[in-house]
């Protein structure tokens, strides 16, 4: 399940799945009324609502990790893994080699080739967080992290 509350520029944006189905609404689509995801999106929202990445229980969901190698990332070396996931996908994941965070993320979306950087962790009850994702044309700057806050289910339905 996933609910993704988004606001840019004045505009804002709702999607949500329960896993079956998925939703959006909102001024930054220019829907007044939710309506329902494309195959192509429902898939995205699935793939955000791994907040664990495909590193973790990499077997069980399917994945296959390799190491390609070491490469630095800014002033850090970090671990080159090649991941092919178990949907078709596949993508590289740095992981610095003395943290062991993940530093970047590469794929592709729409054929291009996408880059993400993680930055300023914080320890969250125990967990390390990037509380800043930077893919160049976008910035996103999380406030605050919560971990396993109590929610009505109905959140992840048809807003």
């Amino acid at each position: 399940m996933m609910r993704e509350m988004v606001t840019l520029g004045g505009k804002s944006m709702i999607r949500t799945t329960d896993g079956i189905v998925g939703w959006a609404v909102g001024s930054l689509r220019n829907l007044a009324e939710p309506q329902q995801v494309n195959a192509e999106e429902l898939r995205t929202l699935a793939a955000s609502a791994d907040f664990e990445g495909p590193l973790v229980d990499y077997k069980a969901k399917g994945n296959k990790i390799e190491l390609a190698g070491k490469e630095k990332v800014g002033k850090r070396l970090a671990f080159k893994l090649a991941i092919s996931m178990k949907n078709g996908e596949n993508r590289i994941d740095f992981i610095d080699s003395k943290t062991h965070l993940e530093v970047k993320w590469q794929g592709l979306a729409n054929g291009n080739i996408v880059e993400s950087y993680f930055r300023d962790y914080r320890e969250v009850k125990g967990l390390m967080y990037a509380f800043e994702i930077d893919s160049g044309s976008q910035k996103i700057v999380f406030d605050k992290i919560e971990v396993n806050p109590k929610l009505d289910p109905a959140r992840f339905s048809k807003p």
